[in-house]
């Protein structure tokens, strides 16, 4: 059903609001939606009182009534707000439960994709329809995706007189009035300090006043307040914490390569000296930012101070053994590969020994005293022999990282019996300690054999004595298995031709190339490097 707005308005602005509405078809039409009709009754006489004091005189009316759907373009939602900042950047202010790609927060461009345009404007709004595709629009061409409200289009042409230029005004440019950052911020600390935090979405929950806009209002009072009733400005270590907040927003978190949509809004709104009224909210949360960042801080040198005195262990690339580590974290993880387990361990002079092992390494105790899970429980101590993959810094704390870890004198059998042994020379099924798998035919071999003694065929028929050993390399081209003495792969192919393929060799990852490379540190003829990435040869020098 259509809209219908019925309102009395002075007969000789008929003509001047027929062409308002005129106007707004205009647009209707290039949008391919219904048309808006003016009808209005004939002139009739009303009382108006123009001045106080003057008695009212005669004035002719005329009743108009607006008919039509709110012109609308369907199927497109908002995601989100971009407000240029000159000389710094984009504020990005995502609505609710959207989502938008980063890189509109690098959006200099203000073009309009909706009406072709592109001139000056401070704010563009970003929009995305059913098939994920997005679009930049400015803030007159937002009420063709949002929606005309004919009652307001009324009350601004019949009552204000102020219709379409207003309202094509709406959603650009802004005030421009600015606050000095420092200063601003000092009031904040001394709001926070006196009264605590609170936000402006919790303030509209609670119908309370902001922080932020407690503050400004302060301020404004001490400038421009008269008498005993000017509030007490900001004490010198109230300014001494907003220059902090301020350096710790630049120095910190601005250079941060992955940063939320709200560290980035709070950098760009700290990266000048001013700020406008408008980011005064963004501006103002820097205090509380910082609070929660220093507190978290605090409790982390607290909780890891013996950890500070930690210094990297072993030879990277050595295995040897570690004695007396104390597993004192563990976690695991599941991944697309398979799960894999965090342990840290301690020596007994505080440093740190971090191991990511596959599968399901945590074990614990019951009330009983049995183990479960894994074969390492938190607070036991282990004489670990490992190899040092790295030495590495997390959080300040220097951290001897590892791999292939294992009890020292403690064995597994390849058999797939699945239990660990240290006094024991056989395991459950029978299998002698130092019992080896061949590479090639998975045969187990006795650790006296050098060499497999399993079955294989050849030429379709079986025999005995596989012949590789624990060494035996596979070709990464033909798949075939190959001794540990040989530099290139030694299997003929069904040409009869041997492979010749490397033990290192590697493809090219480009699939319009796919050549082998032999070298495992050289390039491919495409100019790539064995992790896919092109690699520029420096330009020779001029003669």
């Amino acid at each position: 059903m259509a809209n219908e707005r019925q309102i009395e308005i002075p007969a000789g602005n008929l003509e001047i609001a027929q062409a308002r509405v005129d106007k707004l078809n205009k647009r209707a039409a290039r949008l391919g939606v219904g048309l808006l009709r003016l009808e209005s009754t004939e002139p009739f006489l009303k009382k108006v009182t123009r001045r106080e004091g003057h008695p009212p005189i005669d004035v002719p009316f005329v009743k108009v009534t607006l008919i039509g759907e709110s012109p609308k373009l369907v199927g497109w939602t908002v995601q989100a707000q971009l407000e240029r900042i000159e000389d710094a950047g984009v504020v990005v202010n995502v609505l609710p439960g959207q989502t938008i790609d980063e890189s509109w927060r690098s959006s200099k461009d203000s073009w309009c994709d909706h009406c072709k345009t592109k001139r000056r404007r401070l704010t563009t709004y970003v929009l995305s329809d059913h098939s994920g595709k997005a679009i930049q629009i400015g803030g007159d061409c937002l009420r063709d995706f949002q929606g005309h409200d004919i009652s307001k289009v009324l009350d601004f042409t019949f009552e204000s007189m102020g219709c379409l230029e207003d309202l094509e005004d709406w959603g650009s440019g802004g005030s421009r009035n600015t606050l000095w950052a420092a200063d601003y911020l000092a009031w904040v600390v001394k709001v926070v300090r006196e009264d605590g935090w609170l936000s402006r979405s919790k303030a509209r929950e609670i119908e309370k006043t902001a922080t932020a806009d407690i503050a400004v209002n302060t301020m404004n009072d001490f400038l421009y307040g008269h008498g005993d009733e000017k509030p007490k400005p900001p004490t010198s270590e109230d300014h001494a914490k907003a220059a902090i907040c301020i350096k710790w927003v630049r120095e910190e978190m601005a250079p941060k390569l992955q940063k939320t949509d709200y560290e980035h809004n709070l950098s760009l709104v700290l990266s000048r000296d001013v700020v406008n009224l408008k980011h005064l909210g963004i501006a103002a949360s820097a205090v509380p930012s910082w609070e929660r960042a220093e507190n978290s801080r605090i409790a982390f040198e607290k909780k890891f101070a013996d950890e500070k005195k930690s210094v990297f262990q072993g030879e990277i690339g050595k295995r040897q053994l570690f004695p007396g580590l104390t597993l004192v974290f563990s976690k695991m993880f599941d991944g697309d590969y398979g799960s894999k387990t965090l342990l840290k361990f301690k020596d007994e002079s505080g440093n740190i020994f971090v191991w990511w092992a596959s599968g399901e390494r945590e074990g614990f105790e019951d009330e009983k005293g049995e183990k479960h899970g894994g074969q390492y429980v938190r607070g036991e101590t282990y004489d670990l022999v490992a190899t040092v993959k790295k030495h590495d810094e997390w959080k300040g704390i220097k951290q001897t990282v590892v791999n292939r870890g294992a009890i020292d004198g403690e064995w597994g059998c390849p058999c797939g019996c699945y239990q660990l042994m240290k006094a024991e020379t056989h395991c459950p099924k029978g299998h002698e300690k130092g019992s080896w798998r061949c590479p090639a035919c998975y045969t187990l071999n006795a650790p006296s054999e050098k060499e497999c003694l399993g079955k294989y065929k050849e030429n379709g028929i079986d025999r005995e004595g596989c012949g590789h050993t624990i060494k035996s390399w596979r070709c990464p081209r033909c798949h075939q298995y190959n001794h540990k003495k040989a530099k290139t792969c030694e299997i003929p192919d069904f040409d009869k031709k041997v492979c010749g393929t490397a033990k290192r060799a590697w493809q090219c990852r480009d699939y319009m190339c796919r050549k082998w490379v032999q070298d495992p540190k050289g390039l491919c003829e495409c100019g790539r490097d064995v992790k896919g990435v092109e690699v520029r040869k420096e330009e020779a020098p001029h003669a």
